[in-house]
């Protein structure tokens, strides 16, 4: 702390020894450099950070293609990962993009969630399945 209040005192005799025109430049170019870092650290969150996730994952290639344009005609950003079959977008808009396209009827592909259950029984086996099938 005495080092500290050392510098401190040495920078409060600099100052008592300028003259006015010096002590304005010190401070402006102060003020300056304290604008400088603002700018550059408020600008830096500008988009730059945008996190993307999963739309869709799984699709087939064609409706890839679809999506995609679907997502240029409604001005969002995406992007399209993994081997094509992916489609991201940014997270603060992924609920309200598959609630809208949904009503479109996307996804017509892709990854099963738990409907699969709908049309198989909890617990048949494959066994009992070609067994219900022939009978």
């Amino acid at each position: 702390m005495e080092a500290l209040q050392g510098y401190i005192d040495k920078f409060k005799e600099m100052l008592g020894e300028m003259d006015r025109n010096k002590k304005m430049a010190v401070g402006g170019g102060a003020g300056l450099l304290l604008v400088i870092i603002l700018y550059f650290s408020l600008s830096a969150n500008d988009g730059g950070d945008v996190q993307y996730l999963p739309l869709y994952t799984e699709i087939d290639m064609r409706e890839a293609g679809e999506l995609a344009g679907r997502l240029r005609e409604m001005g969002q950003d995406f992007k399209i990962g993994g081997d094509g079959s992916i489609v991201m977008v940014p997270v603060e808009n992924r609920l309200m993009l598959r609630n809208s396209l949904a009503t479109e009827g996307f996804p017509k592909t892709g990854f099963i969630g738990y409907e699969i259950f709908d049309e198989v029984p909890l617990g048949m086996t494959e066994n009992t399945q070609s067994y219900r099938a022939k009978n």
